[in-house]
């Protein structure tokens, strides 16, 4: 199948839309884990490069797509002589939302292949 990188921002492509019900699918997974879904929760996407150059420039790519969830962002580029990477993370505060949590990764995978890093994926930090 020959779909594009570029459907992955395609928020009404069928690429997106495969990659919102495999996260409908993990959070009805979490939610019948015990995880109150309603509540704000720390979500970290992660994403890994060979260089902190790389690392970087993701960073200022995923700004330029305006990642920015009126919740927050906080990005954290941190590499590690003995991991051999470095990690781009984004630590979002919200209520979990299918649509902007999948928008989010999906930037973040859509970066990963221009540059190319990574996708570790994201999960949650629940505090209760």
């Amino acid at each position: 199948m020959g779909r594009s990188m570029d459907d992955l921002i395609d928020f009404s492509s069928e690429v997106f839309r495969a990659l919102k019900r495999e996260n409908e699918q993990v959070l009805s997974n979490i939610a019948n884990n015990g995880c109150d879904l309603t509540k704000e929760v720390e979500i970290i996407f992660e994403s890994q490069y060979a260089t902190i150059d790389a690392a970087k420039a993701a960073r200022t790519e995923l700004r330029k797509l305006n990642t920015l969830p009126s919740t927050g962002l906080h990005m954290v580029c941190d590499y590690s002589k003995t991991k051999g990477y470095c990690s781009v993370e984004l630590s979002v505060e919200m209520v979990s939302n299918v649509q902007a949590l999948t928008e989010i990764e999906a930037k973040m995978r859509y970066i990963d292949h221009l540059l190319g890093g990574e996708n570790v994926g994201w999960e949650f930090q629940d505090r209760s």
